[in-house]
């Protein structure tokens, strides 16, 4: 198997002001290709996600991309560029969950595809914090929208893992941590929630 890193300048950095996640590209099977993505530590920039991007869109049917995932979140817009490369990527998808897997990192893994949990994997669920700086009325309207965002994000990824009453106390601000075994149980009551509401749908067409 062959491996190879990309984008390094001559001195063999990786250029940005925020060092990317590393990206190892390898030959499947049946002249496929593969792509190892190494999401461990904080998530700053959507700088840090350009080689994900390019291993998402280059990846095609039969290809494989593997997300190896043990953060303790960061950036949100970041976040969200990454699960967006995920959903449009054409190849297989699969995140290896180790550690911890906090905060944003735990909504990277709830829209994975498909994912698959360490025995020492644990996950801290918790509202998020922003900072603004210059003048109040700045920080009072941009606080304001984040903050209406970040709690349809959580409705949208969290429905039928949290409990109404669960997400209603994350948004006020409570933690709730969840090992392998409690996260694995939760995430079968979500796809049961979701395959009740498709059901429900296709009776009213």
């Amino acid at each position: 198997m062959q491996s190879k890193r990309r984008h390094e300048d001559e001195d063999g950095e990786m250029f940005g002001k925020d060092k990317g996640f590393t990206v190892a590209e390898w030959d499947g099977p049946n002249d496929t290709k593969g792509w190892s993505i190494f999401v461990y530590g904080p998530i700053i920039s959507a700088e840090q996600m350009i080689e994900a991007m390019m291993a998402f869109s280059s990846a095609s049917e039969g290809d494989t991309v593997i997300v190896y995932l043990s953060t303790g979140g960061g950036c949100i817009d970041a976040t969200d560029t990454f699960i967006d490369g995920m959903r449009e990527c054409k190849g297989r998808v699969v995140v290896k969950a180790s550690g911890a897997v906090h905060s944003a990192g735990t909504l990277i893994l709830l829209n994975a595809p498909e994912f698959s949990l360490s025995a020492g994997f644990n996950s801290l669920f918790h509202n998020g914090s922003v900072g603004y700086g210059g003048k109040f009325s700045d920080w009072r309207s941009g606080a304001a929208f984040i903050s209406k965002s970040m709690e349809r994000l959580f409705s949208e990824t969290y429905v039928g893992f949290l409990t109404a009453d669960e997400l209603e106390r994350l948004i006020r601000g409570e933690d709730f941590w969840m090992d392998a075994e409690e996260f694995l149980e939760r995430h079968k009551r979500q796809q049961e929630h979701f395959a009740k509401l498709h059901e429900e749908q296709q009776g009213c067409e």
